[in-house]
């Protein structure tokens, strides 16, 4: 599967995306290589971030989350809950 996370306006630290990476692997046992890729997005504005997970699987099918939080690890860990 393919992974493309993106920020805007910060940088991703590296626990950040280690826990995108470990979340969405977790995810996608019941999925049965059935994606395709997703597509990661944190925003951070002013003091809160919003994060929105886009997952492709066969078949067009397409899983969407997206939360906000605190800290860029809340709302990404929510948004994966959601898909």
């Amino acid at each position: 599967m393919r992974l493309e996370l993106t920020a805007r306006h910060f940088a991703i630290p590296a626990p950040v995306r280690k826990l995108a990476e470990e979340r969405l692997a977790r995810m996608l046992r019941p999925l049965n290589d059935s994606a395709l890729s997703a597509q990661v997005v944190v925003t951070k504005d002013k003091s809160r971030f919003h994060a929105e997970v886009t997952l492709h699987a066969r078949g067009e099918h397409f899983l969407h989350g997206e939360a906000t939080g605190r800290d860029a690890q809340a709302a990404l860990g929510s948004s994966i809950d959601k898909v």
